[in-house]
């Protein structure tokens, strides 16, 4: 859990928050759009999201049962999934059913950003 979290937080969040999510939804805020740091954006988010898929396996969640670093990828999924790259981003084996299944937790649909 806490390799995946650091992993998401050291290269998945930027690269899918400023890459990929704030290219398309807040470009100001990330210094305007740049088709170089989205491209980087959805090549290292994919890498990031591989290794938390691939750290989950068969489970249903990244650490096996519901932890923190489903909760830590969950809010920038979230944001990403508002995005034209969405479809290529989470084109990865295991994230469909993991991201279903977060969506629909209590937790996540009263707190929905």
């Amino acid at each position: 859990m806490d390799m995946i979290i650091g992993i998401i937080g050291s290269y998945g969040y930027g690269a899918l928050g400023e890459g990929v999510a704030g290219y398309h939804l807040f470009p100001d805020y990330v210094g305007g759009k740049s088709k170089a740091k989205r491209n980087a954006g959805i090549e290292n988010g994919r890498k990031a999201i591989k290794l938390a898929m691939k750290a989950k396996g068969a489970s249903r969640f990244i650490a096996g049962d519901l932890s923190l670093a489903d909760l830590y990828l969950a809010p920038i999924a979230f944001f990403v999934s508002l995005t034209p790259d969405k479809d290529v981003v989470f084109d990865v084996d295991g994230f469909d059913e993991w991201w279903a299944t977060v969506q629909a937790l209590p937790s996540f649909t009263k707190t929905q950003p």
